[in-house]
């Protein structure tokens, strides 16, 4: 995908992410592809911002945000789980990428709160997010897929379905389609992308795909990474 200057916005290509990647994010290249993949999708939406929110704390991400568009770019590292440190109706975009598997609860003497998954943290983030989204703003967010091919695998090679062992919770895409709908965020798209596989051959995806039709389910979305675009509503 190529893009020219637009309105203010910086051109680029996905050669120039590429190399800026190449360069600056020579600790963690595997993140690459999703970097690259998620801002692709959101240009539409970047090219017209004046604010944009990187969720999580600085990431080479953030880096791209700054080089490549004209928005200014915030990234502070706070507590998620609280209230985010911005008025509300302050960002045009909110990005918020592979960060909500990472949270926990919020902090609670409650019984029903420390006895049961409740992704009260979770929960927060996104009603923080909403908030500081300018009406009709726009949230991307991505986070692993526990519906993929590879979390299918896991299991039954009697494995923990979890792609990472340091996540909180890994989602399916009906659980990240229900916390988004409960956040009053309209979705505008939904779907999953191969953000994570970086090798190792495919056959074994094409022989499982196989084995899922023949059971009677479906092989849509069971790429490894969920990527949603929902925003805050006008009205």
């Amino acid at each position: 995908m190529d893009s020219n200057t637009e309105r203010g916005a910086r051109a680029w290509t996905s050669a120039s992410l590429t190399e800026f990647l190449a360069r600056e994010n020579k600790s963690e290249p595997w993140h690459n592809r999703r970097f690259i993949t998620t801002f692709e999708h959101a240009w539409p939406a970047v090219q017209q911002a004046g604010r944009i929110l990187d969720v999580g704390g600085r990431s080479p991400f953030t880096g791209m945000l700054e080089t490549f568009t004209s928005a200014a770019v915030s990234c502070d590292p706070y507590d998620l789980r609280g209230p985010f440190p911005y008025a509300d109706a302050t960002f045009d975009v909110v990005f918020c990428l592979e960060v909500i598997e990472h949270l926990k609860d919020r902090d609670s003497s409650d019984l029903g709160v420390l006895a049961t998954y409740t992704a009260s943290g979770l929960r927060n983030c996104l009603g923080e997010i909403r908030r500081v989204l300018k009406p009709g703003g726009l949230l991307v967010l991505s986070t692993p897929n526990v519906g993929s091919l590879r979390s299918v695998r896991n299991v039954l090679e009697h494995r923990h379905p979890f792609g990472f062992a340091l996540h909180n919770r890994e989602l399916a895409l009906t659980d990240v389609q229900a916390l988004l709908t409960e956040a009053r965020l309209a979705i505008e798209s939904l779907t999953t992308f191969n953000a994570w596989w970086n090798g190792g051959g495919s056959w074994w995806k094409a022989r499982l795909a196989l084995v899922l039709v023949l059971g009677g389910y479906s092989v849509r979305n069971r790429s490894d990474a969920i990527l949603a675009l929902a925003r805050r509503p006008s009205a």
